[in-house]
Order: structure tokens, then sequence, then C-alpha cells
């Protein structure tokens, strides 16, 4: 089976940036979801805090804090100087580079969730929570909203969430210089009210850049929040590429020496859930899809990440899984993901090629037609692919005639079973020629 797979991705268009991704696994904290986790390269390691095992009883919280060695790949855990935030997941965690410390804001318990402000303090013999009293009028308590350091202006900026009374596209500010709250109103037309979406702050845009969360709906938006002080400004951003399939509580991270946003795993719906990487390059605002080699694992959300810009490696911790009867399943692995290089699928027709493909509508809902033409009669290959390279539906034609060849597909596998929602990959092959295109299927 790992043969096939690997012949068929060998039939998409690949696009290679000239550094290849790889998974491989270490060792660990107790198995939990939806914690944080940030690299502070001051001193050389992540560190870990919180997060949720709903299979341990009364659905365990956690405020326990753990480093994880970035030379030697070890998980240490820290006992902290002074009170600490009371149990807690699903919170905005930041790293604040300029004093090296850690802020915390929010998060929730059970069916509560929390408004407060905390800081760490990483400096070596000086480990320690200190709870911040901001002024002002703080955000009402919420959890799973986006959250970025603007180091600019020293400030603290959220948005989205998920509160009381369900979810909200507020924007917040904290300035961390007379630690004072205020909400910001900013121009354009904002992101939808939505949660457990990702946030990362990109330096030359001066930029928050979100995407993905769930509200009534799921998204696979991108927006970009100009963060000058005064014209703060949405704008919904159009990136073209592997565009990922709609999702939640999946994990982010920033390369900010090459623009590039990653996001990865998370969950459509009760039994979808995804084990999937992808990259936004600012530079060129275009989508690819990750093809990592190593280890192959397992579908999950709730998972954290922290990226090490010096070695380009990336961490990333624990999760949960759903099965189908509605058993969850929590993970305390720590993979890392080496982005020595990045291969990315890129649908594409072979310019040279006597054949082509149209496919309408896409995204699909329930059906989709596939416009195949080809310039003379001939035997023709046609298969769908998913997005780990896995053959998920073959059409058997043994000839076909010039002109256009018209398929109806109704979105389901080899077996008749309706395929969930994500990107897959049409594959038609004649002669040695071949055209790959993209398709959505959403629910």
């Amino acid at each position: 089976m790992k043969k096939i797979a690997f012949l068929f991705l060998l039939y998409l268009s690949l696009i290679v940036y000239g550094y290849s991704a790889s998974w491989r696994i270490t060792g660990n904290p107790c198995m939990r979801s939806m914690a944080g986790m940030i690299t502070n390269t001051f001193n050389n390691q992540i560190v870990l805090f919180g997060g949720e095992n709903g299979r341990l009883p009364w659905g365990q919280c956690f405020n326990d804090l753990w480093t994880f060695d970035l030379t030697n790949e070890t998980w240490k855990l820290i006992e902290s100087i002074g009170p600490a935030p009371t149990p807690r997941y699903d919170f905005s965690l930041t790293y604040h580079a300029l004093d090296n410390r850690m802020v915390l804001f929010g998060g929730g318990i059970g069916t509560g969730a929390y408004n407060d402000v905390w800081e760490f303090n990483l400096n070596s013999g000086s480990y320690g929570w200190t709870q911040l009293a901001p002024s002002g009028t703080p955000p009402s308590p919420r959890t799973s909203g986006a959250a970025v350091i603007d180091p600019v202006n020293n400030r603290l900026v959220i948005f989205g969430g998920c509160t009381s009374t369900g979810a909200v596209n507020e924007t917040w500010s904290l300035n961390l210089n007379n630690l004072s709250w205020s909400q910001l109103s900013p121009t354009g037309t904002p992101p939808s009210p939505r949660y457990a979406l990702s946030g990362v702050y990109d330096s030359v845009g001066h930029q928050m850049l979100v995407f993905g969360g769930i509200n009534t709906s799921l998204f696979n938006e991108t927006w970009a929040l100009d963060l000058t002080p005064g014209s703060e400004h949405w704008e919904q951003l159009s990136p073209g590429g592997a565009i990922p399939a709609a999702r939640c509580r999946h994990f982010w991270f920033f390369d900010e020496s090459n623009r590039d946003m990653y996001i990865g795993f998370g969950y459509y719906n009760s039994i979808t859930f995804f084990n999937d990487v992808y990259v936004l390059h600012l530079n060129g605002l275009t989508w690819n899809q990750i093809q990592p080699t190593g280890l192959s694992i397992a579908p999950r959300r709730g998972s954290c990440a922290a990226y090490n810009p010096i070695t380009r490696k990336t961490y990333v911790f624990g999760g949960d899984y759903r099965d189908f009867n509605y058993v969850y399943y929590y993970f305390n692995d720590t993979y890392v993901l080496s982005l020595d290089s990045v291969v990315s699928i890129q649908e594409t027709d072979d310019i040279y090629a006597p054949i082509t493909m149209l496919i309408r509508p896409n995204p699909a809902r329930a059906s989709c037609q596939i416009r195949a033409s080809i310039s003379a009669p001939g035997k023709c290959d046609l298969r769908v692919v998913d997005a780990v390279g896995r053959i998920v539906k073959t059409f058997f034609h043994a000839h076909w005639v010039a002109g256009d060849n018209i398929i109806n597909w109704d979105l389901t596998d080899d077996n008749d079973r309706r395929l969930p929602a994500g990107t897959y990959f049409i594959l038609m092959e004649k002669d040695g020629n071949k055209s790959v295109k993209k398709s959505i299927l959403i629910e």
C-alpha cells in the first residue's frame, strides 16, 4: 500500500523549494490536549503549560509547566516560584522576546472561562508566575481566541474566542507598557465571529494573520490585521495554491525568516480529523501542502506547536482524537518536523500535453462533474487521490472519444462510501501525458 501511495504521488506535480520535511518522535509529559507551547530561543528551550484530558476523573485540567531542551530534546517538569494560574485549557499563550517572558490570557475549565492575565519570567533562576492587574475594562472571559505579541507597540493583541454567549469577533489590545486594556475598532470588514483559530505575527507586514476556526460552520479563510496604532485595518486575503480544508483546533507556527505560516492537524467534524500540514508563503501569497517523510501520525486535534528558527525544526505535542463510537483518545507524543525541505502538491496541466480537465462545481457538496478533454481518442486513466497520496477512487474507461468526456462523480470512494470533507486531487493520464486538478469536498 505504501508503494502504491508513493507511486501515485509521482503523478502529482511537485514544487520543491530546496528543502524537505520529515517527522520523528521524542519522549514526554502526560497525555493532554489544548495546551499552550512557546519557543524560548533565549534559553534554547520550549515551554509547555496546561491543557486537559477528558478521560481522566472529572475531566482533568492541568497547570503544570514543562521545558523541552532543544539541544538534547528532553522534557523537564519545572517547579516555579510563587502562585500559578489555576488549571485550564484552550488559553492564549504568547512569548515576549524583549524581556524573555511569556504572557497568558484566559482559557477554560469545564463549562467556565477566565479573563485573567499572567506572565512567567523565563530568565534562569527567576522562574515564576505573576498575575497582572491591568486597568480598563477587560475582555469578557473566553477560550480559544487568537493572540500575538505586537513588539513594535509592546502590546498583546487578541482576536475572537468563545464566551458564555458564543463566538465573538472582537479585537482587544493589552498595552504592556502601562498594563491597560482597550478594545480596538479596526476599519474594514472583520472576520465573522469564530474561535479555535490560529494567529501569528508577521513583522515584515506588521500584521496579525489568522486562519480557520469555527462558529456555526468551519472556516479556511486567511485574514490580515494591520497593526498600525490608530489605523488598524482588517483585510481578507485571497491566496492561491492548495488551500487547506476548513478546520479548527489545529496547530500553527510562523517561520519569520521566510515569511511562511504553517498550519496542521485539527478537525472538521466529529469524525473528520486531520494529520496534514500546509504552508502559506506570504511572499507570493500561495498555499502549498507539505508531504513529510518519516512517521505516519494518527489524525488529531488540539495539538500545540513551537518552532526553532535556528535548526528549522518544529515540535508538535499531544492532542486528542474521537473515534466512531465517540470515545476520546489523548496523546502525549512529541513529534519533530524537520523543515530541511518542503515538497508541495500543486495542480497542473502539462502545457505540452493534449489533455485537460475542468471540475465543476468546486468546492463540491453533493456531486461534481469532471470534464476531461483529449485531442485524440484512446485509453485514459482517471483516479482520485487524497491529500496523503492514497488512491480513493478509480474510474474505468477503456476508450474515450476525442474532445470532451463527461464523468459525473457522486463524491464516493471505490466502496461507494461518501468521502469526508477535505482536499483531493483528480489525476488523468493518457499516453504518458498527465493532468492534475484539485477538488475541494465540503459538508
